[in-house]
């Protein structure tokens, strides 16, 4: 039991820290920068796609273990695609959940459904993400002194600044703007494959694990 306990207490530690993060970046981007260009929505649909892996290992501590296998290798792929500053802390956290799922576990060979979970959350979480940014949307902003704010979408990425201190206090253009329909189809994708790896990894006729580390199976 002592493995399983330490084990437990990775993934608690591991995931809170994770959740905060962020939350943290997301409060941030909502609240504090205030930034034109930034749609609530999408950051809604960015902190559901950042935060997934979280939620599936915290999900893996009722007894279903594959769930960590599914949260490593969506951290992994998110930490790869695109490589960032986010990538040096997805990598290490999916390496934790990759390590604490071998650990925590008697390995045998997986099911069909562990195998589908594996495959299929983290494909749908990275269509979630590589679809809210396939389609260039560019969109300029102007703030006057007033404070009244001007939206314009441009056909293509303005190549220099238009600010004119007489109208304006403020300018700023993005080349791909995250709109409401490509931040509501992530978060619904997102929301699918949780379920799908929840669905795909919960024991035949609601059977938990055994707590027993010496009888432990991976489902």
């Amino acid at each position: 039991m002592a493995m399983q306990r330490t084990s437990r207490t990775v993934v608690v530690t591991v995931t809170v820290a994770h959740m905060a993060l962020v939350v943290a970046l997301t409060a941030y981007t909502l609240v504090i920068s205030n930034d034109p260009l930034s749609d609530p929505l999408s950051s809604v649909t960015m902190a559901a796609i950042y935060g997934a892996p979280a939620m599936l290992a915290l999900m893996a501590l009722h007894d279903r273990r594959p769930l960590l296998a599914v949260a490593a290798v969506t951290a992994l792929l998110l930490a790869v695609v695109p490589f960032s500053l986010h990538s040096f802390v997805l990598g290490p956290l999916g390496i934790i959940y990759l390590a604490t799922y071998f650990t925590s576990s008697v390995p045998r060979t997986a099911t069909g459904r562990t195998v589908s979970a594996v495959l299929l959350c983290p494909a749908l979480v990275m269509t979630a993400f590589i679809g809210s940014l396939l389609h260039q949307d560019p969109l300029c902003y102007s703030q006057s002194s007033t404070g009244t704010v001007t939206y314009e979408r441009p056909a293509s990425m303005p190549t220099s600044g238009t600010l004119d201190p007489d109208t304006a206090v403020a300018e700023g253009c993005t080349s791909n703007a995250v709109v409401w329909w490509e931040a509501t189809a992530g978060l619904a994708v997102t929301t699918a494959a949780i379920t799908a790896a929840s669905a795909l990894t919960k024991s035949p006729g609601g059977r938990q694990e055994p707590r027993n580390p010496e009888h432990a199976t991976v489902s």
